[in-house]
């Protein structure tokens, strides 16, 4: 579940961090990098955290048919 950082809640800040990741056919995660940052490193660090765990969380129910290589936008928004 994507919480948002305190650090950066507390600042005002918001974003969208755009993520590379790379699984492998196993289901592993090989790259999780940030391909364009929001600008606040604290958001960009969550979101990395974010597709780590997301991926470790369904590996083992979930395996792609080879290697994926997805871009995925995780948008940091105060409501």
């Amino acid at each position: 579940m994507r919480s948002y950082p305190p650090v950066a809640r507390r600042l005002g800040q918001e974003g969208v961090v755009t993520m590379a990741i790379e699984i492998g056919a196993n289901g592993e995660l090989r790259l999780a990098e940030v391909r364009q940052g929001s600008g606040f490193p604290v958001l960009d660090q969550a979101a990395k955290a974010l597709v780590r765990e997301a991926v470790a969380a369904l590996r083992g129910q979930w395996s792609p048919p080879g290697e994926s290589r997805l871009e995925i936008p995780v948008a940091y928004r105060l409501d």
